[in-house]
C-alpha cells in the first residue's frame, strides 16, 4: 500500500511552491509596508524567479563587463600568473589567505 513516488515528488514540489509563495507575499508586505494582498501573477513570478532584473547592476558581472569573478582572481594571484595590480579591488593580504 505504498504511495506512488511521482506522486509524493509532486505534492512536495506543490508543499515548496506554496511555501515559497506565502514567503513571497510577507516579504512584499514588508518592503512596500502595505496590507493590500499582491496579485498571484506578481508572487509567482517574484517566487520563481528571485532576481528578475538583468540590468548591470544586478546581473552577471562578467556578461555586462566582461571581469573575472572574486574566486577567479584570488586564484589567478595564488598561482602566481598575474601580478596584484595597484587599485585593484583585492587586498594585498588576499595572497596568503588562500595559499
Amino acid at each position: 500500500m505504498g504511495m506512488n513516488p511521482e506522486s509524493l515528488k509532486h505534492s512536495l514540489r506543490r508543499h515548496h511552491a506554496k511555501r515559497k509563495k506565502a514567503w513571497v507575499r510577507k516579504t512584499l508586505r514588508r518592503y512596500f509596508l502595505l496590507d493590500t494582498d499582491f496579485s498571484s501573477r506578481r508572487v509567482g513570478l517574484y517566487a520563481r524567479t528571485p532576481k528578475v532584473c538583468s540590468c548591470f547592476m544586478c546581473g552577471n558581472p562578467r556578461r555586462h563587463h566582461g571581469l573575472p569573478t572574486l574566486q577567479e582572481r584570488r586564484s589567478l594571484l595564488d598561482t602566481g600568473k598575474v601580478e596584484a595590480q595597484p587599485g585593484s579591488s583585492l587586498p594585498k593580504s588576499a595572497q596568503s589567505c588562500f595559499g
